[in-house]
Formats: C-alpha cells, sequence, structure tokens
C-alpha cells in the first residue's frame, strides 16, 4: 500500500519565494512528493512554469522535474524518493538533521528563470529519522 503523495506549494512574488512547508518532513523512501504553483502566483505568471532540481538526484527519481509547457502549469510536478542501498550500508548510524534541498525555478516561455530559490531558501526535504540512512550519501 502506497501512502498519497506529500504536497509542496510554492509561491512566488514580490516578496520573494516561500514553500509550505519549508521543510518537508518525514519522507520515506518510495514517498512520492508533488510541487505545486500556488494559485495567485500561477495566475499572475501565466506565461511561466516550475522547474525543480534536486540537489542530491540520486535519491530521487527523477532527480529533476519541469513543466512541459505552460498548458501544464497547474498540474503537479512528482519525484519518487527512492532508497540508496549501496550508501545505506556505508552510513551506519542515522544522521537526523540529514536534509535534501532542491531549486525551485518559475520560467518563461524561453526557459530562463524569472524567480529561482535554492536550498534552505528553495525547500528542503528531510527523511524520516527511522529510514535517514537509506538516504545518506
Amino acid at each position: 500500500m502506497h501512502n498519497p503523495p506529500k504536497r509542496v506549494t510554492l509561491k512566488y512574488g514580490p516578496n520573494g519565494f516561500s514553500a509550505d512547508p519549508p521543510i518537508l518532513k518525514n519522507v520515506f523512501p518510495h514517498d512520492v512528493i508533488e510541487f505545486v504553483i500556488e494559485e495567485a502566483t500561477r495566475l499572475a505568471n501565466q506565461d511561466c512554469r516550475l522547474r525543480i532540481t534536486l540537489n542530491r538526484p540520486v535519491h530521487f527519481s527523477p532527480g529533476k522535474v519541469e513543466h512541459g509547457d505552460v498548458s501544464h502549469n497547474s498540474r503537479p510536478l512528482q519525484v519518487t524518493a527512492a532508497p540508496n542501498p549501496a550508501a545505506a550500508q556505508a552510513a551506519g548510524s542515522p544522521a537526523p538533521d540529514l536534509r535534501f534541498g532542491y531549486k525551485c525555478e518559475l520560467v518563461d516561455p524561453q526557459g530562463n528563470a524569472r524567480f529561482s530559490a535554492q536550498g534552505i531558501g528553495g525547500g528542503e526535504i528531510e527523511p524520516d529519522g527511522s529510514v535517514v540512512t537509506a538516504f545518506a550519501t
């Protein structure tokens, strides 16, 4: 049985960027994570699409996702958390502060970033502490 997708809503505007939640916690291997553009942001930037790049792509499938064109920018982008068995064996004890940043960009039709945020400012994913070694590098 699979868990429902975990959703991150991304908002861009004159006051900068925010992710809700800013840290997506308790992510397990095989969990699906959805990234969506907040509705007001999407309406104010109708010609834009979302691009997400995971800082440690080996732990997610795919490691980079983006809308194909603006007609799909209301749909969620999805990545799946994938365990890395070799890293888990080498990691030893869990590191409770292990987090994965991601870069999120709102890009124009030519692929140029209109808004961009990276790492803590771009949002983070935190694996569940009981399985964090499966994600360690």
